[in-house]
């Protein structure tokens, strides 16, 4: 319980990316209350089928404000919403708030769907 943690995930994918990717399997190490676990999450697993990362590569700020409210936006689905899905999945899980990440990412990717996270971002951007 150094520094207090009591549930992480060190995580690196296949393609280099240091977050959970939607092209290649990722490999995970887990701390939970002391214990260490490796798993790898595969993303055909879970029925995702990009295959161009160059599609997640940001630009210029106007193209990136651009992709992060269209990640928001509902049933956009694409590289940057399914990225997100996936790492709040992660979120979700180390936050002990759900427990199985096929279920997390379900969740993530539905609550992205909805249209309610942009909702809410647009009111955010009202106040």
């Amino acid at each position: 319980r150094e520094n207090n943690v009591v549930h992480a995930y060190i995580v690196h994918s296949d393609d280099g990316m240091d977050e959970i990717s939607p092209f290649a399997k990722t490999n995970i190490v887990e701390l939970k209350d002391k214990n260490i676990n490796e798993f790898t999450i595969n993303p055909k697993e879970l029925g995702i089928t990009l295959s161009n990362k160059n599609n997640l590569r940001g630009k210029n700020a106007q193209y990136n404000s651009m992709k992060i409210k269209e990640i928001y936006q509902k049933d956009a689905v694409n590289e940057f919403s399914v990225a997100v899905a996936l790492n709040v999945a992660a979120g979700l899980i180390v936050s002990d708030k759900e427990y199985d990440f096929v279920d997390a990412f379900k969740k993530a990717s539905n609550q992205l769907a909805s249209g309610n996270v942009f909702q809410h971002l647009v009111k955010l951007q009202s106040k």
